[in-house]
């Protein structure tokens, strides 16, 4: 209810605030929501799982949910490569889907980069309260 009560009062360019998720696996993902307008916001953040990955995008919402688009890079270990997400949070229980497809190159110390694409979708289940939320 909180981002609702967010979303009524808020102005253009108002900081809504911090709003984080949990999955079943312990996954986290953090995101700062600033409203662009006329159900339009901007969104960065992260996603944390073994290591940190940075996200940035948008958010659209709807009569019975946000749905997010998200854009992410990193270079973690041996695989360097961006994802792109969709993100669905329903209305008001925060339930949300993410579905990612990952693209990148996996490469050992004087070998050729081999192109590697992944496709992965996590539920996330429990909306954590955000610590600095809009009043």
């Amino acid at each position: 209810m909180i981002l609702g009560i967010a979303i009524s009062g808020a102005q253009a360019d108002d900081y809504l605030g911090e709003f984080c998720w949990r999955a079943t696996d312990r996954t986290v993902m953090k995101l700062f929501v600033r409203d662009f307008g006329a159900g339009y916001f901007t969104v960065v953040g992260s996603i944390i799982e073994e290591e940190e990955v940075i996200v940035t995008g948008s958010a659209k919402l709807g009569p019975e949910d946000v749905v997010l688009t998200l854009i992410a890079s990193k270079d973690i270990q041996c695989w360097t490569g961006g994802r792109i997400c969709y993100a669905d949070v329903s209305l008001p229980d925060f339930n949300c889907t993410l579905k990612c497809i990952a693209v990148g190159n996996t490469s050992e110390e004087d070998s050729t980069p081999e192109i590697e694409t992944k496709y992965y979708e996590k539920k996330w289940f429990q909306y954590l309260v955000p610590s600095n939320s809009y009043q």
